[in-house]
């Protein structure tokens, strides 16, 4: 990471930013039928799409969900794996240059995080009713689970703890540690319904982004359609 910012490069501020919302999976395009896509990686996107970005004015990418899931060509908000790249994209490394590729172009990346539900992920086999619901009405006000499981976020545990809220807080954290994110973008803000969680949630991201990262701008956005 030590050329990440070279010389006169800065990022920029959240009141100046130019978003470019980026469906990984879409960005190989496929045969004559347009409806169809090749699967994109971050290599690809390094090589083929970021100075033409740039050249647009381009400042910041929203990345639409690249965190693991069953998906392949779908849009992958069904997340399974929330310490981890989607595989079928890159490997770790490759996600990390893709950041430091943007970044030396003096562009943001703001990763789209699935908190509301999971699909397929290990915890229901693990310690299902520790992170899940059984049924939607047991937090009333909830939206929908989009056919996967929804976290448990009201009501803490025997032993006063909130686990789905922490694994989530340890996310954030992580992919601000490891991969340099310059923030995070909540889908389904309204499913969730919990505003405490929603608030704890950019609390501690900030905290974490500004232990490593004092200089440089961080920002939050809750997605409510």
């Amino acid at each position: 990471w030590d050329d990440e910012l070279p010389a006169g490069t800065r990022l920029p501020d959240n009141n100046a930013i130019v978003v470019y919302e980026m469906p990984l999976r879409w960005m190989s395009a496929g045969g004559e039928d347009f409806r169809q896509f090749g699967l994109g990686t971050f290599d690809e996107v390094i090589f083929r799409h970021l100075d033409r970005l740039a050249d647009l004015g381009v400042n910041a990418i929203e990345l639409m969900p690249v965190q693991d899931s069953p998906d392949t060509l779908n849009w992958g908000y069904g997340t399974r794996f929330f310490f981890a790249p989607d595989f079928d994209m890159g490997a770790p490394v490759d996600l990390k240059l893709f950041v430091k590729r943007c970044h030396q172009r003096g562009i943001r990346v703001i990763l789209d995080v699935v908190m509301n539900h999971a699909r397929d992920c290990p915890l229901e086999a693990l310690a299902f009713d520790r992170y899940f619901l059984r049924r939607r009405d047991e937090e009333p006000g909830r939206g929908d689970d989009y056919g996967a499981r929804m976290f448990r976020y009201r009501g803490a545990l025997p032993d006063g703890s909130f686990p789905a809220r922490e694994l989530h807080f340890r996310m954030a954290a992580f992919w601000i540690e490891a991969y340099h994110v310059d923030g995070f973008r909540l889908d389904e803000f309204r499913g969730i319904d919990h505003w405490e969680f929603i608030q704890q949630f950019r609390d501690k991201a900030w905290a974490a982004f500004r232990r490593l990262f004092p200089d440089r701008p961080f920002i939050v956005v809750a997605e409510d359609s």
